[in-house]
Order: C-alpha cells, then structure tokens, then sequence
C-alpha cells in the first residue's frame, strides 16, 4: 500500500493553528489509511530508527495486510480535521506462552511534532487500551526508545507510569555487519 500521487504531508503551521479542531481517535482498517499512513512512517523512521544506514527502510506492506485481514492489526488514528497526525499500531493475538489469552504488543507510537504537548499523546493511549480492553485483550506490551534522549521522550515514559505501566523486559540488540 504505497502512497498515493495527490496526497500531500499537513505542514506544521496548518497544524498550529489556535482555530484548528481538536484532536479526534479512531481505528481505522489498514486498506482505508494505507496510502495515507505510508508518508508519516517514512517520517517516523528517520525520526526514531536506531540502525538507519544498515537497515533501510523497507515496510513488509503483504505482512500488515495479512494481519489487517487476520484482524490482528488494529490502528488507532488520530486526526485533526481531516489530517493523520498521529497513530498507534498494535498487533493483537494470544500470546506463544499464554495461548489462551489475548495480548497486545504496540508496534508503533507517532504523533507529529506540533501535537506532543498537552494530553494529545496521553489520551491516545486512554483510547488505545479502551479499544484492546473492549477486544478482551488481557496484557498491553509497549517498547521505549532508549536511544532517543530528549524531553518529549521522558513525556512518553511518563504517560506509560501514569498510566499503569510498568517495566517488564531490557531488550538487547547487536546490529550484525
């Protein structure tokens, strides 16, 4: 699900602007955002990707629409007017060593520059594990990026605790050359 020609990234003043609506959270299928969401995950890798320069980036599209068609991947979206500003992707089935309950691994978690203050990023969680709760997942499962070391990242660290969250695994990476 590449880009579509005609679609176009919503430049940060449009965004800033005091009149614009407020954000609204929704999930929404892979094949309807699809062509949408395919410019902010560039966007996104540059921003977050630790191994950038070995690994490029290079989404398995096939893979998503599997699990989309599984109904496995659930996206929250968030819009302001009719803009993507924000997402969070979870894949949702039960878990290897726990077959008969259903956990959620959060995937992916981005929010435009010009929308991460306030309760933007908070309130997409709230509606995040609203959403999983209503599905009957039992266990939400979310990674941090150690590498990215700013204040916006201390934020997400601290809507994870505010919210309940809690460490649970230190994944380990060794880029293979």
């Amino acid at each position: 699900m590449p880009p579509q020609p005609g679609l176009r990234l919503v430049e940060p003043q449009e965004l800033s602007d005091p009149a614009s609506p407020e954000p609204v959270y929704g999930f929404e299928p892979l094949w309807v955002i699809g062509s949408e969401i395919a410019p902010l995950l560039r966007r996104h890798f540059r921003e977050m990707a630790v191994h950038q320069r070995a690994i490029p980036y290079d989404p398995n599209w096939e893979a998503a629409a599997q699990l989309a068609a599984a109904k496995m991947l659930h996206v929250l979206t968030v819009r302001v007017g009719d803009a993507l500003v924000g997402y969070i992707v979870n894949i949702v089935q039960p878990h290897n060593h726990h077959r008969s309950s259903l956990h959620a691994w959060i995937d992916l978690v981005w929010l435009n520059p010009v929308h991460r203050r306030g309760w933007t990023g908070y309130r997409m969680f709230v509606e995040n594990e609203r959403h999983l709760r209503q599905l009957g997942v039992k266990r939400i499962m979310v990674g941090e990026k150690l590498h990215w070391r700013s204040k916006r990242d201390k934020r997400v660290r601290v809507i994870l605790r505010r919210l309940g969250y809690g460490a649970m695994d230190v994944v380990y990476a060794k880029l293979l050359t």
